[in-house]
């Protein structure tokens, strides 16, 4: 149904005054005085009526069973479903049912705690992601270049240099790989704690219980694949560069072979 249609269809009750307000639950059109009297009565006191020319309102056709094309009645508690009464009578005979009501408040408690534990998370991963960049990533990466411009500055012997400098670059390239691999993982499962935060606050904004309980069945099996937060990555870190053992290197190997052919 357009909103073109609700702004100029007769009030379903009357059939006299044009109906401006649109019950989500009895799918029909009223005019503000008989909505007065619709919202009185005790079986409509949930129903969900909005305002028809609202622009923003969207107006979806309420779920009904598959199975037999009727309304739900209930909620069936063995089998985590919502049944028609027909379902209850074939299908379900003999089950622990409850209420659509009952079962939805429940279910909306459960899902505003669910959409904390995971702006909990978001903010977690963003945490990690900011001590990797900000303080592990630079820190290898400074570890780098002191390393090498240690010895850069201190040693005579150039191939040793350059063995020393390789020595350093293969490490911090070796380490960063992981980490920004890590980091990637972090920023995609930030984004789906981002998504489905955001997925769960739309949803807990239905104000019909049959389309709240739908909707959040259709997004429980992304939930509970949801990955949880990995521990935080410890790169190793690169020794410091040893002035002593560089600079006596030549007496060091002499000595051996002195020791290893009795030299001496």
């Amino acid at each position: 149904m357009s909103e073109a249609q609700l702004s100029y269809d007769k009030c379903y009750v009357c059939m006299k005054r044009i109906g401006s307000l649109f019950c989500h639950d009895c799918e029909k059109i009223l005019c503000v005085q008989c909505c007065l009297d619709h919202d009185v009565s005790t079986s409509n006191i949930r129903h969900f009526v909005i305002d028809s020319q609202n622009e923003s309102c969207v107006f979806n056709q309420k779920p009904v069973c598959t199975t037999h094309g009727m309304e739900f009645i209930s909620f069936c508690m063995d089998c985590d479903c919502l049944i028609c009464i027909e379902c209850n009578i074939f299908t379900h005979y003999g089950h622990t049912l409850d209420t659509i009501m009952k079962i939805t408040d429940i279910s909306r408690k459960n899902t505003r705690k669910t959409i904390e534990e995971l702006k909990s998370k978001v903010k977690i991963t963003s945490n990690m992601l900011k001590e990797i960049r900000t303080t592990k990533l630079q820190k290898l990466q400074s570890d780098y270049e002191d390393y090498i411009g240690v010895v850069s500055t201190r040693s005579p012997k150039l191939q040793q240099i350059v063995d020393e400098i390789t020595k350093a670059s293969d490490f911090c390239q070796l380490e960063m790989e992981p980490i920004l691999e890590f980091v990637g993982r972090l920023e995609c499962l930030r984004d789906s704690y981002t998504k489905t935060c955001t997925q769960l606050g739309h949803i807990l904004r239905e104000k019909n219980d049959v389309m709240f309980l739908s909707t959040k069945k259709s997004l429980q099996t992304d939930l509970d694949n949801l990955e949880e937060i990995p521990q935080m990555m410890q790169p190793k870190t690169l020794d410091a560069f040893q002035h002593g053992d560089f600079f006596n290197l030549p007496d060091l190997v002499i000595k051996e072979i002195q020791q290893k052919f009795t030299i001496g």
